[in-house]
């Protein structure tokens, strides 16, 4: 997708994203089999002056699932839900291979809500020992990360992602919007032996120069400003330069 080589011509792309989960939340509802769009990937044209892309999304028919609880599979005048089939779950495994369950009160780093990770606590949260992380290689990615303008991009989207809400997804785009043209699996790596969110410069003592500071400066500062809380409010951390 990031090479545009997935659906040749398409600039666009509709994707998941967990931007609004903050507000609207997120669940289930598993509906018969009846027409409904699948939408992840699809290609999408070019925003109007409106900011409105339309996205040529493919319908099947069969069942699937819905990503809100309680609600309602028919939603008549020739609509139909953007939704996704998932299949049971129901491993095969190796015979003599045990199946190891998922740790109870496992997190994801940079997920939002419930499901995410909590956020670096100075004094507190540390890599493991053992771990195998190497910070040099971690702070390395931050380095090497950036947009067009210089500016550390694995910073400033550290700095605003784990507290974003639906108000502020324009910040986040400014943000984080080159963070997929980048090598950040030392980074991942990081965060998940830890279990923190946003927290990879913080461990490792990664420090941003005086332009991305400035830019994170600029970006707490615009999440105040819509009534979000930045990290840098929460545990002092990733404030940048007023």
């Amino acid at each position: 997708m990031n090479e545009g080589t997935l659906i040749p011509n398409a600039k666009l792309f509709s994707t998941f994203s967990f931007d609004c989960i903050p507000t609207n939340g997120v669940g289930q509802t598993s509906c018969p089999a009846a027409p409904y769009a699948g939408c992840m990937t699809a290609p999408c044209s070019q925003p109007n002056s409106s900011g409105i892309t339309q996205c040529s999304c493919p319908v099947f028919d069969g069942p699937y699932q819905v990503g809100q609880n309680n609600e309602s599979c028919s939603l008549g005048d020739d609509l139909v839900w953007s939704a996704a089939y998932t299949p049971p779950a129901t491993p095969t495994p190796t015979p003599g291979t045990p199946v190891t369950a998922p740790s109870p009160g496992a997190c994801v780093p940079d997920a939002p809500g419930t499901y995410g990770c909590p956020l670096f606590v100075p004094g507190t949260t540390t890599l493991p020992p053992n771990s195998g992380v190497n910070c040099q290689t971690v702070c390395a990615e931050y380095t090497t990360c950036h947009d067009k303008n210089g500016i550390q991009t694995g910073l400033t989207c550290d700095a605003t992602l784990c507290t974003d809400q639906c108000n502020d997804r324009d910040l986040l785009g400014k943000a984080c919007g080159e963070l997929a043209k980048c090598d950040v699996s030392e980074i991942i790596k990081a965060e998940e032996a830890a279990g923190c969110s946003c927290c990879a410069s913080q461990l490792c003592g990664c420090p941003a120069d005086a332009k991305t500071n400035t830019a994170i400066g600029t970006l707490v500062q615009d999440q105040r400003n819509v009534g979000v809380t930045p990290q840098c409010d929460i545990n002092g951390t990733l404030c940048g330069t007023p």
